[in-house]
């Protein structure tokens, strides 16, 4: 349980510094550093390698895809779950 956890958060880490690297934070560097703890998890349990990296890519499109709850001016429970659903797709 002590493992899991950390690997979540190594993974949570990792998917928000990778978004960091995007437009208006602009910290292009950290995409060089970013899949690191990533790859660590990886590398150290690849038997869960799938569902690891889909919550990597979750919580990064999560992040990149937020302006659309802002800009398209329908209601917020309907943008939440189109947003939520997109990030799922695109994971």
């Amino acid at each position: 349980m002590k493992n899991s956890l950390k690997y979540t958060l190594l993974i949570v880490v990792s998917a928000l510094a990778m978004a960091m690297t995007f437009a208006p934070a602009n910290a292009w560097i950290l995409g060089y550093f970013s899949l690191i703890p990533l790859l660590h998890v990886f590398y150290k349990d690849p038997k869960k390698g799938f569902a690891r990296g889909y919550l990597f890519g979750l919580i990064y499109s999560l992040v990149l895809v937020h302006w659309l709850a802002f800009n398209s001016g329908a209601s917020v429970w309907l943008v939440t779950l189109s947003a939520f659903l997109a990030a799922a797709f695109l994971a």
